[in-house]
């Protein structure tokens, strides 16, 4: 059965992810200010991603080139694991060399285009990385080791 978001069904998620936010800061002795309401931000964006994307598979609409984006980055989403702690460190670095520091600690908006410039790095050096080695060596490997199944 398919679950439409609905205005009423999202005021009553929205509103349930921010009781659950904030009980969750008073809980963990956490201030609900500035850093707190970022903690809200970011389990409430990763909350509706989810359910999103659960909804847009389920609802099968997308196809086409906007699909075949979606399976690509999942199908890179290891390369992406595997490389992006270490360009987000290389990365931040040249960002910190670039930017003046003020910028990027005293001003979210700096610090937030940074971050966004970092991600998208990360995800196309992820799959560059997928599609000229990952892929290429899983190719190799399932010619060389899988057995060949025989039809009947």
């Amino acid at each position: 059965e398919k679950v439409k978001l609905t205005l009423p069904l999202f005021l009553v998620l929205a509103c349930s992810l921010g009781v659950g936010a904030a009980i969750y800061l008073k809980v963990f002795n956490h201030q609900l200010g500035r850093e707190g309401l970022n903690y809200v931000f970011i389990i409430g964006g990763a909350v509706l991603a989810l359910w999103g994307s659960a909804t847009i598979d389920k609802s099968q609409k997308f196809s086409g080139k906007k699909m075949s984006l979606l399976l690509l980055l999942g199908n890179a989403s290891y390369s992406i694991y595997l490389t992006h702690t270490l360009l987000i460190k290389v990365l931040f670095r040249v960002g910190e060399r670039v930017l003046p520091y003020s910028l990027i600690h005293e001003h979210a908006f700096y610090a937030s285009l940074l971050f966004c410039t970092i991600a998208l790095i990360t995800a196309i050096i992820g799959i560059i990385v997928h599609l000229t080695i990952e892929q290429p060596l899983l190719n190799y490997t399932n010619r060389k080791f899988v057995p060949e199944r025989k039809v009947v």
